[in-house]
């Protein structure tokens, strides 16, 4: 009888296994998506934020390297 439901559990549990791996497989698909091509307003406006983001990029950079050699005036911080 142990061996009965020890067997019946074991197929219960691939069961689930299989069905939870079909329904992830099935519901959560990934959609394609269509690429369409973009303006030249929005490839400047593109464009515009990137050299903007570039900036700050090197503005953190700068305010990241800062020390007290460079608030002293000890080093020439021109690059």
């Amino acid at each position: 009888m142990e061996l009965i439901t020890g067997l019946l559990g074991a197929v219960i549990g691939v069961g689930l296994f299989i069905s939870g791996f079909w329904f992830g497989k099935t519901v959560f698909e990934t959609k394609k998506q269509t690429v369409s091509e973009a303006s030249e307003e929005e490839m400047a406006q593109i464009k515009e934020e990137r050299e903007k983001l570039i900036s700050d990029q090197k503005a953190f950079r700068e305010l990241m390297s800062y020390n007290p050699d460079m608030a002293y005036g000890l080093v020439d911080n021109k690059e």
